[in-house]
Parts: structure tokens; sequence; C-alpha cells
């Protein structure tokens, strides 16, 4: 048994959970002789929650407090499953949950980032919206069960709050909390602070420390001016983070190098070098030690600055306190690099790193890779990669984004569906970083006519692309596939990615000659051409709709209403996108035999001056690219529209739209009937033997003149013509 401690005080705890095991099987094991607290405490500095659970199995007769050990190491771990695995054994146990599991609980969920906070208080004050929250029904089966909750209890609420910048919901619980004749603590302070410096709300924070020290006559602490300074920093008021590090200093709040790295901290937003090394001298006036943090903050500090030297320089600061450079320092090192743009220096650093056998981190080597890509030494940041997977090192979203976007400047396209093809391989989710530059590839092969290279043999099935296609369909097709790739990752579509990919379906100039709305005279008709008005891919008003469904682009309801088209911030490829999927809908409307709106499509203009041949200046309105695009495309189209682009605003009448969906087409000739029939039939459209207008006109000037109606002297023509081929004989 004694070795069995040894080993747990050495924080070898699978070892000695092994030891333990056995000792089990054997039946040698007493588990009141062993030290629960030590273990537990153990688990918790190294975040061992399935070591927690197994030795909790080993206690015969596990109590109360044990489970609230093993909560304590869920919550410090950030485990809300294994926190709820616990509270589902203690309740099979036979116990009953106490204000301190449930609290330990709440801790767990908050530390989780589990908080959205929406419910419904159900006693008086502020309503809150608390429902479909897993803290919502901790804290509802909390106050059903009749346990109290405490201060601790709202604290660690609140503290949920400030971690996801729920400040509303935050100031709500407080309320409630005060409702219950609670008084509030350092800690609740804090946290409220905490939450408005997440919020970006500055003047709420300030209010928030105010009455800290008028109403309640508690003491700031470090903590309380950390949280004051970070709340300046993210609002982006280094000014106001420098009059409270200084108000700081006046009370003496100190000690500890955490309120001096949060002043360095909101320094860099400016690059004001000058005070943060100020800062470095009152800590050494202060008679503070600084740490590896600071440090890091003072080379983040430099590195915005632009000053890299002064960067390296700051090691030999290091060396001064005996404190041995790490993983911190010298990814803030690598930072500095990858922001300047020296490759030189970050090779050099990560040389050193190697020298001294420590092992660098992905954030390390993505800094690297960024600083080698902007150096334009692509080779060498592929190669980077390679070391990075010999060390053990995963590369994760940001290196294969860095390097596809290096690959698109470059114009690499086959190394950049490689790299993509071993990021899906390698279980990596493909962000829009990454699927914006693989279509911008994809985009590029399709302008430029060239053949897609040849991907890897092991590739993902998803990614796989039929051979016998051409090469426009298969950039195509990776296209699409990596889009739905990443929207299946759960990723949110942006605007410019969406417009990439509308610009890919683009059908090129080269296949598509448009002669009247919906009737396209080509060498080999296509289904695909008539459906997408032989601009685009039909693909592309799918896409359209899909995105309007979600919010990424407006929608549009054809329901007889005049519809306004505002095209202003819409890039080309989606204005023109979105005014097709609006006239297929009409078209739809129209077959129906149902009204046709007005469409009005309102674009952005802009006063230019131009110098004329006499010398004269003159003012002229000239429209921006997506309006001159979506009016060339409607002449494209041959459907007639009201009004001028330099106006800002066309309109398309709807006899206009009416006569555009059913074109007139011509009778076929008689010298090539068959012909005619062919290329009739391929089109999908029937010709029409008799103009309706013409014979209406026709009939309405015979009418007026008393002539025979036109119908009438066909039918007497037709007559007489039989009468006169038939014989005397025959009669």
């Amino acid at each position: 048994m004694l070795d069995t401690l040894t080993i747990c005080l050495n924080r070898r705890i699978r070892e000695s959970l092994e030891v333990l095991e056995e000792m089990e099987k054997k039946g040698t094991l007493d588990m009141n002789k062993v030290y629960h607290a030590r273990f537990y405490q153990e688990c918790k500095r190294q975040l061992a929650v399935e070591e927690a659970f197994r030795y909790t199995g080993l206690i015969k007769s596990p109590t109360l407090s044990t489970y609230n050990m093993l909560l304590s190491v869920c919550c410090n771990a950030g485990d809300m499953n294994g926190a709820f695995g616990a509270f589902a054994a203690l309740k099979r146990a036979g116990f009953k949950p106490d204000c301190m599991i449930y609290t330990t609980l709440i801790s767990t969920c908050s530390k989780a980032l589990k908080t959205d906070l929406v419910f419904q208080a159900r006693n008086p004050g502020p309503i809150l919206h608390w429902t479909n929250s897993v803290l919502a029904q901790v804290y509802r089966e909390m106050e059903s069960v009749g346990v109290e909750a405490n201060l601790l209890t709202y604290g660690a609420i609140i503290d949920g709050c400030a971690r996801t910048g729920e400040l509303a919901k935050a100031f709500g619980i407080y309320r409630i909390m005060l409702s219950k004749k609670i008084k509030p603590d350092r800690v609740i302070f804090n946290s409220l602070i905490n939450a408005c410096g997440r919020s970006g709300a500055v003047k709420r924070a300030f209010e928030v420390f105010t009455e800290l020290k008028s109403e309640n006559p508690i003491n700031p602490n470090h903590v309380t001016m950390c949280s004051l300074i970070d709340a300046c920093s993210k609002a982006g008021d280094g000014d106001s983070a420098y009059e409270v590090y200084t108000m700081m200093r006046k009370r003496g709040i100190g000690g500890c190098p955490e309120p001096y790295t949060a002043a360095v901290h909101a320094c860099s937003s400016s690059g004001n070098l000058e005070r943060a090394f100020s800062i470095y001298d009152d800590m050494k006036k202060d008679g503070v030690k600084p740490d590896e943090i600071f440090f890091s903050a003072l080379i983040d500090v430099a590195g915005h600055a632009s000053k890299i030297d002064c960067a390296f320089d700051v090691l030999q600061e290091v060396e001064k306190y005996s404190l041995v450079p790490g993983p911190v320092i010298f990814s803030s090192l690598m930072g500095v690099c990858s922001n300047t743009g020296n490759w030189e220096k970050a090779i050099f650093l990560y040389e050193n790193i190697q020298a001294v056998g420590i092992r660098p981190s992905v954030s390390t080597l993505n800094a690297l890779m960024t600083a080698l890509c902007r150096g334009k030494q692509f080779q060498n940041a592929l190669q980077s990669l390679e070391e990075l997977k010999e060390a053990g090192v995963s590369p994760n979203q940001l290196t294969y984004s860095i390097l596809l976007e290096a690959c698109e400047k470059e114009n690499e396209a086959g190394i950049a569906l490689n790299l993509y093809t071993h990021a899906i391989a390698d279980g990596i989710v493909p962000n829009l970083a990454m699927c914006d530059n693989i279509i911008g590839i994809c985009l590029e092969g399709i302008r430029s006519s060239i053949g897609p290279p040849k991907l890897a043999s092991s590739v993902n099935p998803l990614w796989m692309v039929d051979d016998n296609q051409k090469p426009h369909g298969q950039w195509l097709s990776w296209a699409l596939a990596c889009f739905r790739q990443t929207l299946s990752g759960g990723a949110q579509p942006t605007l410019p990615v969406l417009s990439r990919l509308l610009a890919c379906l683009r059908i090129p100039e080269s296949s598509e000659r448009a002669d009247t709305g919906l009737v396209f005279q080509t060498s080999s008709p296509n289904k695909h051409l008539v459906e997408g008005f032989g601009v685009y891919d039909p693909r592309a008003s799918a896409l359209y709709e899909e995105a309007s469904s979600i919010g990424v682009v407006p929608a549009f309801k054809c329901d007889g209403e005049p519809i306004v088209f505002e095209a202003d911030g819409l890039p080309i490829y989606t204005a023109e996108v979105c005014l097709l999927t609006i006239l297929k809908a009409l078209r739809r409307r129209c077959a129906a035999g149902a009204e046709l709106p007005f469409v009005t499509i309102k674009f952005e203009t802009t006063r230019k001056s131009v110098i004329l041949p006499d010398g004269r200046v003159k003012a002229i309105t000239v429209t921006r690219r997506n309006g001159q695009a979506l009016a060339a495309l409607l002449r494209k189209l041959k459907l007639r529209f009201n009004g001028k682009e330099s106006l800002g605003k066309i309109r398309l009448h709807p006899a206009a739209l009416s006569q555009w969906f059913k074109p007139s087409v011509a009778t076929p000739s008689p010298s090539s009937p068959a012909k005619a029939r062919v290329d009739h039939a391929n089109l999908g459209v029937l010709p029409r033997p008799i103009m309706l207008g013409k014979s209406i006109a026709e009939q309405q000037r015979a009418i007026r003149m008393g002539t025979p109606l036109p119908s009438e002297r066909r039918q007497g023509s037709s007559l007489n013509h039989r009468f006169r081929k038939i014989s005397p004989n025959q009669e």
C-alpha cells in the first residue's frame, strides 16, 4: 500500500490504478487505508476524469463526499458528460444531492461553456427566458427538490454568463440574487466586470466597480483590476486601461504579475512599445517577478510595433530572471516573425527550438508556415508540414488554411487538391477559408480551360469525380463537393464564398448563344441551357434558394405583389443568379396563367468627374459593376426593360415579361419543313401556324368594311379550288 501511495505522490495515476485493481482481483485491497482526497486531488490536477471514475468504482461504500470530489475532478476538466455521469451515480447510490453538489454541477456546465441562460424566473423581478438549456434543467431541478441556492451557486451561474458574454442575463441573475436577500461578495462583482468586458460594455464595468466601492465595503483585488483592464482593452480603449493600471498602483494592489500582464496586453492593439516597457520598469520597482506569460505579452507588443529585433531582445531579459524560455515565449516570437513576414528569423528560431529539445506546438508551426508563405517560400512551407507530422504534431484547420491560401496565390492547383484530400483523410473538418481557397482554384481552372490535376489515390468518396466528365465539369464537381462538405461540418456559408461558387456555375461564353428568352439556338440543344436561361447551370438557382432560406441572401415572394430587388451590396454573380431565380419563379407563375407583377431593380450609383476634350470638367453618374452586369444580362436575354442604369433603377413590365416567357416562333418554311420540325422538336417548342394578333386585326377590318371574314375567304377559296379540280365526267 505504501508503494501505491508513493506512486500516487509521483503523479503516476494510471500505474497506481493498475496496482489497486490487481490487488482487488487478489482480494487484498482495503480502500479504507487509502487517502481518497489525495488521489482525487491528483486527478483534478492532471484532468484525469477516466482514472477518477475507475478509482471510485473500487470504493465499496462511497459517501456523498466521495461523489462531490469526483464531481470536482469533472468540473476542473470541464467534462460535462462526466459530471452528469457522476450525478446519476450519486442518485443511484441513494444519496440526495445538496447545494454543494448542484453548485459543482453548474460550475461544470459553465466551464464547458454550455450556458445559454434563457429561463423565466419564478420569483418576481426581471423576467428572463431560460429554456432548452442543460444548466436550466439543473437549476429547475434544484428548485423543485427544495434546495436553496446560495452565494456560490449564483456566482457559478454569473461566471457562466461572463464566459459566454451574456451580459443581460448575468445582471438578471444578479438581481434575482439580491431579491433573495443574498449579499454579493467580491467574486460576484469580479464576474460581473468580466461579463461586461466580454461584451464590450466598458461604461457598465466602471459602474459595477463604483458600486463595489460605495454600496458594499469590499476592497477590489488584483482579479478585479485585471477584469477592468481587460474590459478596456477589448473595447480598444488603451488609455482607460492604463488609467486603471495607474489607479491600481496607487491603491497598492498587486503583488502578482497578472495585472501587469493585462496592462501590457492593452498596449498590443496600438503597438505602444514605450508604454509596455514603462510597465515593465514599474514591475521591477514594485518587486514583482515577471513570469513567462508576461514576457510573452511584451514580445507580442513588440511584434505589433513591427520591432522584431526588440522582440528577440526580450530573451535577454528572460535569462536575467533565470527563466527557461518555453513554448509560450517561442510561440510569441514565431508569431512576430509571421506578422512581419521575416522568414529568415522564423527558420532561425525554429532551429533554436529544435536545438533546446522543445517540442514545438501546432500554433508555433502554423506561424512558421505563415512566415514562409508570406516570404514566398512555398516549398519550405510544405516541408514544414512534413516535419510537423514527423514530430508527432497533428495539423489542424489553420494549418491547411495557410497552405491552401498559398496554393491559390501560387496557382498550385494539384498541390492544393491533394492537400485538401489529405486533410479530409486526417479527419479535418473543412472550414470556410479552406472552402473559399478550393473554390477559387476551381474557378481559375474553369476560366483558364486547363485540364484538372490527378488526385492522390486515397481520396474521400465524397471527393471522387467521374473521370468521364469534361475538364469544366470536373472542376465544377470538385467545387460543389468541397462546398457541401464544408456545410455538412456545420459552417454557415458567407456571401463571398457563395458568389465564388456561383461564378463556377456560370456557363462559359463559348458554349452559350442566347436567341430569345426561352429558346436557345445551339448546335447541340441542351435542356440545361433552357432551364438555366442559357447563362447559369440550373444548380445555381437551387443554391441561391438554399442560401436564401437561411438568410445569407435576400428572398423574394412572387405572389402577385410588385417585386423590388435591391442589388446594393450583392456581388455580381450573386446578383445575376438572384435575378434569374426571380425570373424562374415568374415563369412558373406565367405558365399557371396568373398575373405577373412589376419587377423593380435598384442598384447603387456614384458621381464621377470626367475631363471633356475641350478641358471642361463634367460630373456624370456611373452605375456600379453589379448594376452594369444586371443590365447587360437583361440585354443578353433580350428582355426589354424601362429606365436607365445611370438613374440607379430599371423596371420590368408584366407585358414584357409575358411576351418574353411566351415568344412567337416563325412557321417553318415550305422549302425545308423536315429540318424545321427537327429543330423545334429538339428545342421543345411547338410552332404556331396562325399569328393570333394579326388574325384579330384582319377580322376587325373585315367587319368595319363589310367584307367576308378571313376564315370565310379561305374556306371559299379552298372550295372553289376543289371544284375546279373536278372534271365533268366525274360529276
